[in-house]
């Protein structure tokens, strides 16, 4: 029973909790590309259309990291970095500037004003995520990784189960058990075997339960293939969003 309880205590927490982004942005499908990308590469993002709901925002929930624009709100945001952080629940939060000119009188008003990054746009997508994530020292992806639904055998205690992944990268993976058929502890190493959509090409690896969610875990792979590897990053390359939003992006 006590063992039990551990393993039920282990699986509420969530080791790797998602980064929350505020975008401030005056334009619709600025914003909505934006956060598409940010929220395929992990985010939980929010939007807001003016300072003032950035300040609310900021004062009534945890947010990570606020991105603007320099001349959101006709460069009037921007002074509002200071007292916004004063007011903030998490006094870590992290204010990103942007700005489709590269100028050092930009960057000095930037940081005079206590914005803790400024980036130039259009920035690379992988390139932007990592920014974020190391700007809040989280540990962050290295592979792009997309959404499916993909049938997959997994092994646990030489006892196999049969569910689906939701979304796959070179790193890993996130494996359905809304269930709790495969139950796994936090640490503890699965195998798994796997067709990939339009393939007769059966895979194996290995990998190890680094975070639980709703819907089920997610896997670091620890053993895989260079040919396996390779046969998931031409899957990912071919079905990710990154290409297709990079036309519309910011």
């Amino acid at each position: 029973m006590n063992k039990l309880k551990s393993i039920r205590t282990i699986k509420s927490k969530n080791p790797n909790p998602k980064l929350t982004v505020v975008i401030g942005e005056e334009h619709a499908l600025s914003a909505s590309m934006e956060g598409l990308v940010l929220s395929q590469a992990g985010f939980d993002v929010k939007h807001a259309k003016s300072i003032e709901e950035i300040i609310k925002m900021i004062a009534d929930e945890k947010i990570d990291i606020v991105m603007l624009d320099y001349l959101f709100q006709k460069g009037q945001a921007l002074k509002k970095i200071v007292q916004a952080k004063k007011i903030s629940l998490n006094p870590k939060v992290r204010f990103v500037v942007t700005s489709v000119v590269n100028s050092e009188e930009y960057k000095d008003d930037i940081f005079q004003n206590n914005a803790d990054l400024f980036l130039l746009k259009p920035s690379p997508k992988r390139k932007l995520i990592e920014e974020l994530k190391k700007l809040s020292k989280i540990e962050f992806r290295k592979s792009i990784r997309v959404k499916c639904n993909i049938p997959f055998k997994v092994k646990k205690e030489n006892k196999y189960f049969e569910t689906f992944v939701i979304d796959i990268s070179a790193d890993g993976l996130h494996v359905i058990d809304q269930s709790n058929q495969i139950n796994p502890i936090l640490g503890m190493e699965l195998e798994f075997e796997f067709l990939l959509p339009k393939s007769d090409d059966l895979l194996n690896a290995k990998g190890s339960v680094v975070r639980f969610t709703d819907e089920g875990f997610g896997i670091k792979f620890t053993e895989i293939t260079k040919n396996t590897k390779e046969k998931i990053n031409k899957f990912v390359l071919s079905n990710s969003i990154e290409m297709k939003s990079s036309h519309y992006y910011l």
